[in-house]
């Protein structure tokens, strides 16, 4: 009973204490039933989506390397540790998509030799397919508090891969690093993250358009990869006390599916 459902959550968060009242929440069904509390602009106030992103870019690599080639380069096992670690596995390897390390590779694979603003507005076409109209956009230049914070962690994550020999050598290392953190910078309201989040649950048919986005193996394999490691440290426990698949975004934002 989705109404009940909205009334629980409502006297939920009303029940909290005052610093958690400037959070907020939105939840969309597959069938388009759409709901949001907490903070009162959440409906239109944008937020940068930051590593949100990356369940979209791990689907938009599957559909366009194919599975099997895409994880010659990233793994598919939990770290165990934060996402931002600076380990990798046994074969020099991302642990898994969602580490920052993953997600580098994958932007370097899904770039080749295309330059940086070109393939941030392709990937931005793809979400405008899965987001609401006008409900995603991409700013002129990356989040410079985004970038300040992560430019040399990032950087020594790609140097330490291409001195394994698992990173993919084609592309300027700048140039991946300007891509990654520019679509890191995309901006979205709540409500429209929901919405687009509910087209991966939906098995990649868009509920702003109807149509179909991702192929169902594709979303299988993103889901599946989100239950077993997309809570990072957390994602063992988080499977067993909840277990649905769900992405930690950072400490502050988190999808679930």
């Amino acid at each position: 009973n989705f109404t009940k459902f909205t009334t629980i959550c409502l006297e939920l968060h009303q029940s909290l204490h005052d610093d958690a009242i400037s959070s907020a929440a939105s939840i969309c069904t597959v069938d388009g039933q759409c709901f949001q509390f907490g903070y009162k602009s959440c409906e239109q106030e944008k937020t940068s989506l930051s590593a949100m992103v990356t369940p979209f870019l791990y689907c938009m690599a599957i559909e366009e390397l194919g599975i099997d080639y895409l994880h010659r380069f990233v793994g598919r096992e939990p770290s165990g540790d934060v996402n931002a670690l600076t380990t990798l596995n046994s074969d020099g390897l991302p642990h898994n998509p969602w580490t920052m390390s993953g997600q580098l590779c994958i932007s370097s694979l899904l770039m080749g030799e295309a330059k940086p603003l070109d393939t941030a507005k392709r990937f931005l076409a793809l979400c405008q397919k899965l987001f609401p109209r006008d409900g995603i956009s991409m700013p002129e230049a990356a989040d410079p508090s985004e970038r300040k914070r992560w430019n040399d962690h990032a950087s020594s994550l790609v140097y330490m891969m291409r001195h394994r020999k698992t990173f993919p050598t084609a592309v300027d290392v700048a140039w991946v690093l300007d891509f990654f953190f520019l679509i890191r910078s995309f901006r979205a309201s709540p409500k429209s993250i929901a919405t687009a989040t509910a087209a991966l649950a939906n098995g990649g048919v868009s509920l702003a358009t109807g149509q179909r986005v991702f192929k169902p193996a594709t979303v299988r394999a993103a889901l599946s990869l989100m239950s077993s490691c997309g809570m990072a440290s957390r994602s063992g426990e988080f499977a067993f006390a909840v277990g649905m698949p769900a992405r930690e975004a950072s400490h502050t934002h988190s999808l679930f599916f």
